[in-house]
């Protein structure tokens, strides 16, 4: 047999295998590279870590054979109840922006978490495969895009602080990881976070006069940073885009005091010449804004002059003290039971592994020993710890109250303003580790001394949250031998940052993150638990026609008729409308229907008598009677009980291995 086949096979395979081990080994772009890979691989069999699997646990006993790994969980219900929920309702409603499947219709432009076929839709890339791809795939690529776009942008922003793959890779992981992002759950928390990375990229090229696209830089510089900026703001959450605007802003005005000398050119037109694209971008991406809060204001304006969210005035001074120091408490958060007895839900309580307010004393100490050493004042630094300072007074006091209301932080709850200060501490990091390895600091004992000193007084403050926290909420944690430990390995970060310790600084950190976050999320494959469950296929077998549905005493299955592709009267109000209500009910009620909102009906009889009950600030319930059922023109109703007016007739019962349900119809 001739060899000589096998031969080139084996001199092409060797080849190929030395130069992916050479990029491995040597390329700045194989982490990245990595990720991508591993997003698509992902993306392709339909695998996300959404939490829709709560769905088969409200219908089915035993193990989900969708469930690739962990345990159903229910990260926040923001996502598995309202977006991803929303989500697969869009199949039916061919992706419109206005879902016609409930109510009067609900506009669905304002959330980007949801696919649209509107314009804005260009802006919002982690949206469009599901114009061109299988829906599983297109959701799974929904879910993972944003995650990959943080993770990358995150490597790419430490890389350029840190010059070292390793530190830059562990960074970005530790950042990416962190428990807030993942228990907040949503395509909006890493997106934002990771168009404002990019952003500040770009800016840092521009004012530097980077040219990393030739002569072509200003026109592709411009054209990024115009797209960046408009798929920022129109993820359009103003609660985390506010605190990262102005993080952003800080570090940013920083770096241009430090580079100013090196921008290109000493006279004014050339200095005009390199900020016109920027200024022009930034111009473009308003105009975009405007056109967009001009094609929805009836909807902005609703959300706006709710009762429920309505016009938010928020004081600063009300975060709970036990948010500055309880970073080492997150990997006890990822215990059900135990998280079950914390202040509140795992998703309100989750926190970064936050050593910003701790790095404050020593960064301001490095600042004033570099100026010391070099005259050189670095103001990207100062201006990110002037930024967590402002953050920290706004939290616990209301000492900055008239400052925060004119930078629009009286919008912003002091529990999301923490997404600001977790941001901020990113980037006061990975400057305090790059500082620090430039100034000559002796290795002596003197440095070791006094971080051990530091550290100590920082584990002394930590335990004593721990104490208060163990005294509290016993159920929660009780062990002070696993609260020292969890303090011990916190306090390990600090330490070996202030020490100057920058692999040990990010390892620690990496590591502390991993095991506060690795048990969060499962991973499911597919949606079927939505589009091809029982329930949804015994509604849609009811009637070969459109017809309007109400779900009775459930909130979770109160949207189901619109996964049937009919209309539903029931279910999630993502936009207030009392418009719909008010002449159905009358205006005295308009308090109540004013408002995003879950709606059921329901079989209770409550005091007053009343045909409208405000069950939750977000939940309001409509009795279930004949004249109910009869002024909002509903066909079927999916009752859970039989407990059912005399002008309904039962068709058909659905029976599920967790509960039983009834199908209706309305007799007129």
């Amino acid at each position: 047999m001739d060899s000589k086949p096998l031969d080139k096979l084996y001199l092409v395979f060797s080849m190929i295998l030395r130069k992916l081990t050479y990029f491995a080994r040597e390329s700045p772009h194989f982490f990245p590279t990595l990720s991508i890979s591993i997003f698509v691989a992902l993306s392709l069999l339909g695998i996300h870590s959404s939490s829709i699997g709560q769905f088969y646990g409200f219908m089915n006993n035993g193990p989900d054979s969708s469930l690739v790994a962990g345990r159903e969980r229910g990260i926040r219900s923001d996502e598995w109840s309202n977006f991803s929920f929303l989500t697969v309702g869009q199949i039916e409603n061919n992706f419109d922006k206005i879902n016609k499947n409930i109510g009067p219709g609900i506009n669905y432009a304002l959330q980007p978490d949801i696919p649209t076929n509107d314009w804005s839709t260009i802006f919002r890339p982690h949206n469009w495969l599901f114009f061109v791809a299988p829906f599983d795939v297109a959701f799974a690529f929904k879910w993972w895009m944003p995650v990959c776009l943080l993770l990358v942008s995150s490597y790419y922003f430490s890389l350029r602080k840190l010059g070292k793959r390793g530190l830059a890779t562990l960074a970005s992981l530790a950042f990416t990881a962190s428990p807030f992002i993942l228990w907040w759950s949503q395509t909006s928390v890493w997106a934002i976070l990771g168009y404002a990375l990019i952003i500040i990229m770009l800016f840092e090229d521009i004012i530097r006069g980077r040219k990393r696209f030739g002569r072509a830089s200003i026109a592709v510089n411009s054209l990024l940073l115009s797209f960046s900026m408009s798929a920022f703001l129109l993820h359009f959450y103003p609660p985390f885009q506010i605190p990262i605007i102005l993080v952003s802003a800080a570090y940013l005005l920083g770096y241009l005091l430090n580079n100013y000398s090196g921008i290109p050119g000493v006279g004014l037109l050339r200095k005009t010449k390199v900020f016109l694209p920027v200024a022009i971008s930034i111009l473009l991406v308003l105009g975009l804004g405007a056109m967009f809060v001009h094609q929805n204001q009836d909807t902005l304006t609703r959300l706006t002059d709710s009762v429920y969210p309505g016009h938010r005035v928020i004081s600063g001074g009300t975060l709970p003290l036990i948010n500055l120091a309880d970073g080492f408490l997150m990997p006890i958060l990822q215990s059900g039971h135990r998280a079950a007895n914390f202040f509140t839900n795992q998703s309100e309580a989750s926190n970064f592994i936050l050593v910003a307010p701790f790095l404050l004393l020593p960064s301001f100490a490095l600042l004033y020993a570099k100026y010391r050493q070099s005259r050189i004042i670095d103001y990207a630094f100062l201006t990110i710890n002037l930024c967590i300072v402002f953050f920290l007074l706004r939290d616990f006091t209301t000492i900055v109250d008239p400052v925060a209301h004119l930078l629009l932080l009286d919008k912003v709850p002091n529990t999301r303003l923490t997404y600001g200060v977790g941001f901020a501490g990113f980037i006061q990091l990975l400057l305090f580790i790059k500082i620090i390895s430039s100034v000559k600091l002796k290795r002596s004992k003197l440095l070791l001394t006094s971080a051990s000193g530091y550290a100590a007084a920082c584990l002394a403050i930590i335990m004593l949250v721990g104490a208060r926290v163990t005294s509290q909420y016993p159920l929660f944690i009780h062990n002070k031998l696993v609260v020292l430990c969890l303090a011990l390995g916190f306090t390990s970060i600090i330490f070996f940052a202030v020490s100057g310790r920058a692999k040990l600084t990010l390892l620690a950190l990496a590591g502390f993150t991993i095991i506060s976050s690795a048990a969060i999320h499962p991973l499911y494959r597919g949606t079927s638990v939505l589009t091809t469950n029982k329930l949804v296929t015994a509604m849609d077998a009811v009637s070969d026609k459109r017809v309007t549905w109400a779900t009775v005493d459930s909130v979770i299955f109160s949207g189901f008729g619109a996964l049937a592709g009919d209309n539903t009267v029931t279910g999630i109000y993502s936009n207030p409308r009392p418009d719909y209500w008010d002449p159905v009910f009358g205006e005295q009620y308009s308090e109540i229907f004013d408002r995003q909102a879950h709606v059921i009906m329901t079989t209770k009889r409550y005091a007053d008598n009343q045909p409208i009950y405000l069950e939750a600030n977000s939940t309001f319930s409509i009795d279930y009677s004949c004249e109910n059922l009869r002024k909002l023109k509903v066909d079927y109703i999916l009752s859970k009980s039989l407990e059912n007016p005399s002008c309904t007739t039962l068709i058909k019962t659905v029976k599920l291995q967790k509960s039983t349900l009834y199908i209706l119809k309305f007799i007129t």
